[in-house]
């Protein structure tokens, strides 16, 4: 089985996180955490949402908690998602 990528991106900072969500399209709290940081990573700083994101983004993504009570995303591909043979690295 392919694992499958999501690039996102905040445009404001011009910045690009991957993340790896289930083949449900589930993003645990900690990927979350993880693309916030790298997306926008300045404390205070209103430029994006719980995910860092901002702008046009390759999915429509939903936030939603899971069955603990947590606070996850769910994406939803627009267009194709990456595999792992497809992934760029910079």
């Amino acid at each position: 089985m392919t694992r499958k990528y999501v690039l996102l991106s905040n445009d404001y900072h011009d910045t690009q996180c991957v993340v790896s969500p289930d083949s449900s399209g589930y993003i645990n709290i900690n990927q979350m955490r993880r693309a916030k940081k790298i997306l926008c990573g300045i404390p205070g700083c209103t430029c994006s949402g719980n995910l860092g994101t901002r702008g046009p983004q390759d999915v429509e993504i939903e936030i939603d908690y899971d069955l603990h009570g947590s606070l996850c995303a769910i994406v939803h591909p627009l267009g194709e998602l990456l595999s792992v043979q497809e992934r760029k690295e910079d």
